[in-house]
């Protein structure tokens, strides 16, 4: 009894259900199916699960099927979309000017693409004298969102903006390789004067 042979793929979405338990040879009826939808179907040993954002995790298990019917599935396993670097910090707002320091503050990403942001990084540049951005606090903690600039010259212009710094990400099956995704583009800047 010859026939066609073949792979059917079935996933899940960050452990949880992405779809109904489908029909057909790949995702057979059952309390074992519950939850799992096919994402693939045919002859090749590989297949690209698309529509997954960045850092998105997501179980598959494969079966192999012939004209007798489907095989039993693998064990699942998790695989790992690639982060992206977050968007950038809301601008930096600044609070208690003084003629030689001032507090500054920012907020989170608005998306994190998958990443884990680590710290800030906020740099700086004195208008008045000229010359390039330096780096005024590096925040080595996500909840750290302000900090206070000294050695402020009286009466100067000051232009500041910051960027998120990410941790490490792991790609791949179930804790593959890990991966700098770098830090977010810095938010627009800023500019303040010293009173």
């Amino acid at each position: 009894a010859g026939g066609s042979g073949g792979v059917s793929g079935s996933a899940k979405k960050k452990g949880k259900a992405s779809g109904g338990g489908g029909g057909g040879g790949a995702a057979a009826a059952g309390d074992d199916d519950a939850g799992w939808r096919v994402v693939y179907r045919g002859a090749d040993n590989a297949a690209c699960v698309s529509g997954l954002g960045p850092g998105t995790s997501v179980r598959l298990r494969v079966c192999a099927t012939n004209v007798v019917g489907r095989g039993p599935y693998s064990d699942p396993r998790t695989f790992t979309s690639r982060a992206l670097p977050p968007s950038p910090p809301d601008p930096p707002t600044f609070s208690q000017l003084q003629p030689d320091s001032v507090k500054v503050k920012w907020g989170a990403p608005e998306n994190t693409n998958g990443s884990v942001v680590a710290g800030y990084r906020v740099e700086m540049r004195d208008l008045d004298v000229g010359g390039g951005w330096i780096t005024a606090f590096t925040g080595e903690t996500p909840s750290a969102m302000s900090f206070k600039a000294t050695k402020l010259r009286p009466a100067s212009e000051y232009e500041f903006r910051v960027a998120a710094d990410v941790a490490e990400a792991e790609v791949g099956a179930g804790g593959g390789a890990s991966v700098s995704v770098g830090p977010s583009e810095f938010s627009s800047s800023s500019k303040m004067v010293t009173p």
